[in-house]
């Protein structure tokens, strides 16, 4: 069993102490991340006026589900929003990888930098064939089955953290050994992410409470006294997720060398 207590002890002591702040780096990542999201989302309801939603409305009012359903389809994106919003997705994920790099120097003490959440694009490649990848593997589980699909999710968690250690891993060695790693430790890597769902309750509270006001001065106020709470919850959670990484990792010599 893991001592879950001393990892996230240890995260909030790198929270507390560690320079520079990574607050900040929460700041930062949730300002571009977000931006990405907006993006992302615009490309796929691109199709989205007004009129069409105020139609789509009607039909599900109406109780003429299926009609619904069928002028839903008829507003699918183009095919060029529908990459463009994927390739925002990616993107994303490799300035996720930047935030799991800030978190790895700081729990390990070494030189950090605000910067370091645009260091995933100086791996750019291999970090993009490894998300697709596991966006491929998840998909494929996902369509089984949720419980498979979660499992998989919980397989191919380190690789990420496997292939920002060890450059001279390529993607597939990096989601092997993930599964290697994590064999047995899975339930508890479930319940390190489930001992922060207050936390995430909480961060949702200011922007639910605004959404349920209504009006463009609640929501905004909603959205900073999130954005507030998410700023210290999200390295918190990463420096605690690396510091189960730490934990588990093993030596990379245990992979068989490539034939």
């Amino acid at each position: 069993m893991l001592d879950r207590y001393s990892i996230k002890a240890d995260a909030r002591e790198r929270l507390r102490s560690a320079v520079p702040k990574p607050y900040y780096e929460g700041l930062l990542y949730l300002f571009v991340a977000g931006v990405l999201t907006v993006l992302s989302t615009a490309m796929l309801l691109s199709n989205f006026t007004e009129a069409n939603t105020d139609t789509y409305m009607k039909y599900i009012l109406a109780g003429r589900y299926e009609d619904a359903v069928r002028y839903l389809q008829t507003l699918d994106p183009p095919l060029t929003d529908y990459l463009i919003s994927h390739v925002l997705d990616l993107f994303r994920g490799i300035v996720a990888a930047g935030l799991s790099l800030f978190a790895m120097n700081t729990l390990r003490k070494k030189e950090a930098s605000l910067w370091n959440l645009l260091d995933g694009f100086g791996r750019f490649l291999p970090l993009l064939i490894l998300l697709l990848m596991m966006r491929f593997l998840l998909s494929f589980w996902f369509s089984l089955l949720v419980i498979p699909a979660v499992f998989a999710w919980y397989r191919y968690r380190l690789a990420v953290y496997l292939l920002i250690d060890n450059p001279q891993l390529n993607p597939f060695q990096c989601i092997l050994l993930s599964g290697r790693m994590m064999r047995g430790k899975k339930w508890e890597m479930f319940l390190l992410d489930l001992s922060f769902l207050g936390w995430w309750l909480l961060a949702s509270l200011p922007m639910s409470i605004g959404a349920a006001f209504g009006g463009i001065l609640p929501m905004i106020l909603g959205l900073l006294g999130s954005a507030a709470i998410l700023a210290w919850l999200v390295p918190y959670h990463e420096l605690s997720c690396v510091g189960f990484y730490e934990a588990v990792k093993t030596p990379i010599q245990s992979i068989p060398p490539e034939e």
